[in-house]
This record gives C-alpha cells, sequence and structure tokens, in this order.
C-alpha cells in the first residue's frame, strides 16, 4: 500500500542507551524513506507509553518533556499539511526542518 501522506509519530529508540541510563526520545516522519531526529529529551523505557507517545506519569519532569516533545510533532504536522495545501512535494527533511512559513516564501 503506497502512502499518500507522510506520517509522524515519536518513539523511544530503545536500541541506544545513554550514558545515564536512559534512551532518547525520537520524532520519526516517515514519507517515500524514513527520516528521524533526536527531540533533545530522554526517558527510562518502562516510562515511555508508546500508545500514547508520550512519558508517563511518575517520571521526574513529565509534564514539561511531554509538552515539548508534544509541540516539536504539533509544528512537523503543521508543516506536512501547509505542504499538502499547498500541493508542493516534500520530503522528510523538509517536514524536520525547522524555517520560515511556506506561504512566506511563496510568490504567487
Amino acid at each position: 500500500m503506497k502512502v499518500t501522506m507522510a506520517r509522524i509519530r515519536l518513539y523511544l529508540k530503545e536500541g541506544k542507551t545513554l550514558s545515564d541510563g536512559t534512551n532518547p526520545i525520537m520524532l520519526m516522519v516517515s514519507f517515500n524513506g524514513r527520516k528521524e531526529v533526536s527531540t533533545g529529551f530522554s526517558c527510562i523505557p518502562k516510562y515511555w507509553d508508546k500508545k500514547s507517545e508520550c512519558v508517563k506519569k511518575g517520571y521526574p519532569n513529565y509534564v514539561m518533556i511531554n509538552h515539548a516533545i508534544q509541540q516539536l510533532k504539533t509544528e512537523a504536522i503543521e508543516r506536512r499539511n501547509e505542504y499538502e495545501r499547498l500541493g508542493e512535494p516534500y520530503t522528510p527533511n523538509m517536514i524536520l526542518s525547522p524555517k520560515k512559513s511556506l506561504s512566506a516564501v511563496r510568490s504567487d
């Protein structure tokens, strides 16, 4: 089944353990390939909720971490939706890179 719209999700990269014993939280875009970028946050695997894509209650600063990673995901979704609305072709790199609004860049 061919995907027509990029899939954006947060996940815990369990294959990589940082020096403090936590794993990095990644933002991934799947669309004609896969690109991922670190959110700058990490947590212990037992505190990661895969279904809700958030840190569970009980982890230090979980509210702040969840707010920050959800904000990153929301911004990526907004960039994807703007490309879709304009009918512009896009890549995972374009969705993950924070930049100016497309409407400001596009000249009509």
